[in-house]
C-alpha cells in the first residue's frame, strides 16, 4: 500500500528536540503506534453479520463502501453524502446484544467493545470531497460522539488548514488528513467510549450541493509514523514528544508500510 509522493503533515517541532532518523520499527511495535479503523469494505459492517451495516444513515443517504485496486489512485474507500438535515457516520462497538446482554454484532473494534482513544493522540485518513464546498456556506467538517448517555459531541474540525495536504481536499486527488485528538476533546470528555465519527452536513443554509466525502485508510494513531523513504534506507518516527506542533512540513518521496487489513481474526 502506497500513498502519494508528496505528503503535508501537521508536525510541531520544539526546537530543543531532533527528529533524527531512527531504526524502523517491528510490524508489532508498529501495530501499537497505528490502529486500523476502516481500511477496507469489510470494516463497513459487523464482523459477525455482514448484512449489518457500520454506518449511521446508511440507507437514508446511500452510503456506499467501494473495493479498490490497492495503488494509491485507486484504494477501498466508502463515500457519504450527507443531505441538508442529516449528516453520516462510521459506528463503533456493539451493535446488538443477546438476552444475556453479550454483544453478538460488532463494528470497530470488532470485539464488542467501544474505542477508547483517550490516549492516542492523532486521527488519521485520506480523502476527497466534491460538491459546492470551501465557501461561506460550506466546509467539509467531522465530529465525534460517545462517552455514554446522553452522548457527548466533540468541536467540529473543518477539513481544511493545517489538517490537510496543500490546505484544502479536492474531488480528483487523494489527500491526506492529520487531525490531533486533543483538539477533539472537550473539558469533560476524553474521547472514551466512541460511538461514531461523523461527517457533517452543510444544513439546510447551504443551497448548493452537499459534500461528497470520500474516506480510505482511516486510522487512530499514538504516533505519526511516516515510513521509510523509497530507497528504504531509513525511517523517521515523529514521537509523540512533538504533539505540539503548530506548523507543517512537506516531505518528498516517502511512503507509508501496510497495515494489516480487514477485520482481525
Amino acid at each position: 500500500m502506497r500513498f502519494p509522493t508528496v505528503v503535508s503533515i501537521p508536525l510541531v517541532l520544539i526546537a530543543s528536540q531532533s527528529t533524527q532518523a531512527q531504526p524502523l520499527p517491528s510490524a508489532r511495535s508498529l501495530a501499537s503506534l497505528q490502529q486500523p479503523i476502516w481500511e477496507t469494505v469489510l470494516d463497513s459492517n459487523t464482523k459477525e453479520d455482514p448484512l449489518v451495516t457500520c454506518f449511521e444513515q446508511k440507507d437514508r443517504l446511500n452510503i456506499i463502501s467501494t473495493s479498490g485496486s490497492g495503488t494509491v489512485e485507486d484504494p477501498d474507500y466508502f463515500a457519504i453524502k450527507p443531505d441538508p438535515w442529516v449528516s453520516g457516520a462510521l459506528k463503533f462497538g456493539c451493535q446488538a446484544k443477546d438476552a444475556y446482554y453479550r454483544c453478538i454484532k460488532s463494528c470497530h473494534p470488532f470485539d464488542g467493545t467501544s474505542p477508547n482513544w483517550s490516549s492516542r493522540l492523532y486521527l488519521t485518513f485520506v480523502a476527497k470531497v466534491s460538491g459546492n464546498v470551501y465557501v461561506p456556506t460550506c466546509k467539509p467538517r467531522i465530529h465525534l460522539t460517545g462517552g455514554g448517555w446522553p452522548r457527548s459531541s466533540s468541536p467540529l474540525v473543518t477539513l481544511e488548514g493545517s489538517y490537510v495536504d496543500f490546505g484544502q481536499l479536492v474531488s480528483d486527488q487523494w489527500r491526506h488528513v492529520v487531525i490531533p485528538l486533543a483538539n477533539l476533546k472537550t473539558a469533560t470528555w476524553s474521547l472514551t467510549n466512541i460511538y461514531g465519527l461523523y461527517f457533517d452536513t452543510c444544513g439546510t443554509s447551504h443551497t448548493g450541493a452537499q459534500p461528497t466525502y470520500k474516506i480510505a485508510h482511516l486510522h487512530a494513531g499514538s504516533d505519526l509514523f511516516l515510513g521509510e523513504p523509497r530507497n528504504g534506507t531509513q525511517s523517521d518516527l515523529f514521537h509523540s514528544s512533538f504533539k505540539n506542533l503548530t506548523t507543517s512540513a512537506s516531505l518528498l518521496n516517502w511512503k507509508l508500510l501496510p497495515l494489516s487489513k480487514g477485520h482481525p481474526k
